[in-house]
């Protein structure tokens, strides 16, 4: 995708506005699912394997759909796939209002983790083909403080509306902000023109000198993000949460969003240019770093658990 036609089309900060929403309102439906997820009904009946696959299905889909989502926006601009992805997390959180029987869970959270794939990369490639470089990384930093805010801010708001409105309340707030962000998408997010040369991909961005090291800053930081959320989830007292969170914002401030703005410049120099194959390679390293950090967490205290089993 040719930047220039982008920002012909799209004005800088209409852009980093829609993009940040986007990516508030994806990671808020995940942060509302942390609590929620495990204690529907039909989760709940199937045991605890049941719910680690409802998360693994999730990404599973970000890493299927990232790769094609890449290609789409180089070829078509990202305003197509922001607006099939705000249909399909409205869906999913429509099933998921339902609440059961499981195989219906299953496809919702598939279908979420397909939506976050195409909303990354469309948002996140908004952003770097309207911006210019000298202010990318401020605006890609203030975008993954969107991610943060919407993920931190999940958990605790759906269990408010739990409470007063029952398992489907929060889904039903999704989907009211699903709409306000919906609108924003649609008034403001300019058509692209294709671009005349065959864009790169993803494998492409990676084969360009320089991009390894970037690629392992995005996995690294990703990984100490959701290291960081795990131990705000289950830490037991105020050093381990504030442990977690110490974790989470340096992972954000220090690694994620310097890395974001690097990538960009090498879907640049690519050959051909890429942006949407860039930003697909940004999102398969930090979905790779949200599985890995988790898993790590919860191997290094497996140890403390067999200590205290009896015999």
């Amino acid at each position: 995708m040719h930047p220039s036609s982008t920002e012909a089309a799209t004005n800088p900060h209409v852009a980093v506005t829609v993009a940040c929403v986007a990516l508030f309102t994806d990671m808020l439906v995940y942060g509302i699912l942390i609590p929620v997820l495990p204690l529907l009904p039909a989760v709940a009946e199937a045991g605890a394997s049941a719910t680690g696959l409802l998360f693994a299905a999730y990404a599973a889909a970000l890493v299927i759909v990232t790769p094609l989502a890449g290609r789409v926006v180089d070829r078509h601009g990202p305003r197509g796939p922001l607006l099939v992805a705000v249909v399909g997390l409205a869906c999913a959180c429509l099933l998921f209002t339902i609440g059961g029987p499981y195989w219906l869970l299953l496809t919702a959270r598939t279908l979420q983790g397909a939506a976050a794939g195409l909303s990354w990369v469309a948002g996140l490639s908004l952003i770097a083909g309207t911006v210019p470089l000298r202010q990318r990384g401020t605006y890609l930093g203030l975008a993954m403080s969107m991610v943060s805010v919407g993920v931190l801010a999940g958990p605790p708001l759906a269990g408010w509306l739990a409470r007063f409105g029952g398992h489907s309340a929060p889904f039903l707030c999704a989907i009211v902000l699903l709409a306000i962000d919906g609108g924003l998408r649609v008034a403001f997010v300019r058509p692209t023109p294709p671009p005349d040369d065959d864009p790169a991909t993803a494998m492409d961005v990676l084969r360009t000198p320089g991009c390894r090291p970037v690629v392992a800053l995005i996995l690294f930081g990703a990984a100490a993000a959701a290291v960081g959320l795990v131990l705000v989830g289950i830490g037991p007292n105020y050093p381990v949460i504030i442990a977690g969170l110490m974790c989470l914002g340096v992972a954000i401030a220090l690694l994620v969003v310097p890395a974001g703005a690097l990538i960009g410049v090498q879907g640049a120099i690519a050959t051909p240019p890429t942006i949407g194959g860039a930003y697909s390679l940004y999102n398969l390293a930090y979905a790779g770093g949200l599985v890995l950090g988790p898993a790590a967490t919860i191997l290094a205290r497996l140890p403390s658990r067999f200590a205290v089993m009896p015999g």
